[in-house]
């Protein structure tokens, strides 16, 4: 159980970069199913990892492959046009640096919010026809997983804006 949350948390690392290209070439459809699959992964990690006894050896880059697919799929959005460059670089460079060097959720998932606000704008504007998938597969962690957003999420976020705001470094990426 343990091995098999490890590998679909890499297989997000793999996913993150094909996010970058299938997004920067303007392959949406093939992009949304990718997008829903990563998601789909990083739900089934946490439950193989419980299934396992709550700790694999990959289980503190968990949220590290959260945000590089986000981090892709920004970088995808502006290879091709759909957002500037300059705000691409300007959320990696300072979400994705007060993340890595703060070991704090809160940037990180801010990362990941702008990453979702965009492709999910792009697949709307773009009419692309799967690009209800995603949205169905969120729907449906989010139902899922909702007593662990309220409980988990949500908490380590605002605690994670508190520890930003006062620049303080955490012990590590997990959401506790």
């Amino acid at each position: 159980m343990a091995l098999t949350a490890d590998l679909l948390t890499v297989s997000r690392g793999v996913l993150a970069l094909s996010l970058a290209w299938l997004v920067g070439t303007g392959r949406l459809t093939a992009a949304a199913v990718a997008l829903a699959v990563a998601w789909v992964t990083d739900a089934l990690d946490g439950a193989f990892a419980a299934a396992a006894g709550g700790g694999t050896r990959l289980g503190e880059w968990d949220l590290p492959a959260d945000v590089l697919v986000g981090a892709g799929v920004l970088a995808g959005l502006g290879i091709d046009g759909s957002l500037p460059v300059p705000v691409v670089v300007g959320v990696l460079a300072v979400f994705g640096s007060a993340f890595v060097l703060l070991r704090n959720p809160f940037p990180g998932m801010v990362l990941q919010a702008v990453a979702w606000a965009g492709i999910l704008w792009r697949f709307w504007a773009d009419r692309v026809p799967a690009g209800w998938i995603p949205v169905a597969v969120a729907g449906v962690i989010g139902v899922a997983e909702r007593r662990r957003f309220a409980r988990v999420v949500l908490p380590a976020f605002f605690r994670g804006a508190a520890a930003t705001a006062r620049l303080r470094r955490g012990r590590d990426y997990r959401m506790r």
